[in-house]
């Protein structure tokens, strides 16, 4: 993607964000800015120069709560997609899209991935087990389960022989003998699994980041404190620093030249509808 196009994205994902903030607030829901969204609010107070991406989570409560309200109270041209509201559903949690938007895949890197609308992602955070042992059974269940949805997906490479579709192809055959809706929802009990119990750790379960990366402290997150983004105000973890030392280690300091790169070559175009101005 030319400069352009990576405005325009970023510029799409701010009114994205400004919609769930005005959803959020108005409803007394709670949710944090997580991840390089977090990172780049600290360090750049905006996007990471090479990022092009907003990640937010919500504690499990608070997530199906905005699961619930969201699509009757944004604007019409937002929507919020989990599996609950769309009959095929491969990620573990839920992307808030802007529906006159459209990401078209590079067909030289995908075979048949479906396009989809410009979108932020929204993680639910689910409380974690004390012991050591019951956090790595419920941490292999979770990759196991998420591992298989993605092979539900089916996404076929170009780098992909022929006998690498057809075993892609029959294992999604496999995989769909079970309806999508049970199959999501075995995996968000599962991220469930000791909501009752409400420990003192809390984890984002469905983040590509480790299990055990991602559990910590629930006082981490505690009280959503507002942090400068692009200009506006959004909420992030009240223990910011202890949050972004956890995930990335020294995080004021950027990575060399050679890693400060945004992998895009698997987005062909976007289109964005109506010009959106950052």
């Amino acid at each position: 993607m030319d400069m352009n196009q990576i405005e325009n994205l970023r510029g799409t994902l701010l009114a994205i964000m400004d919609e769930i903030h005005r959803v959020c607030v108005e409803n007394g829901i709670s949710y944090y800015i997580i991840g390089g969204t977090a990172l780049g609010a600290i360090r750049h107070t905006g996007f990471i120069p090479w990022d092009t991406d907003i990640d937010i989570a919500m504690e499990r409560g608070e997530y199906e709560r905005f699961l619930r309200i969201f699509n009757e109270q944004a604007s019409a041209v937002f929507h919020c997609a989990h599996y609950m509201n769309m009959r095929e559903w491969y990620h573990p949690h839920a992307l808030v899209f802007k529906n006159d938007t459209m990401i078209y895949w590079n067909k030289e890197y995908y075979r048949n991935k479906t396009n989809v609308p410009v979108y932020v992602d929204v993680f639910p955070l689910d409380y974690c087990p004390i012991e050591d042992a019951a956090k790595e059974e419920q941490a292999k269940r979770i990759k196991k389960k998420i591992y298989f949805q993605s092979r539900r997906e089916c996404i076929l490479y170009q780098r992909n022989n022929v006998i690498q579709r057809s075993l892609k192809k029959a294992l999604s055959f496999v995989l769909h003998l079970q309806s999508n809706k049970s199959f999501n929802k075995s995996l968000d009990d599962a991220m469930k699994k000791y909501s009752n119990i409400r420990t003192d750790k809390i984890c984002s379960m469905a983040s590509h980041y480790s299990y055990k990366k991602q559990c910590m402290d629930i006082a981490i997150y505690g009280t959503p404190q507002e942090y400068l983004f692009e200009g506006r105000t959004y909420y992030g973890p009240e223990r910011m620093d202890e949050y972004l030392t956890r995930i990335y280690g020294d995080y004021m300091t950027p990575p060399p030249p050679e890693k400060q790169v945004e992998y895009l070559d698997y987005i062909g175009y976007i289109d964005f509808g109506k010009k959106i101005n950052v």
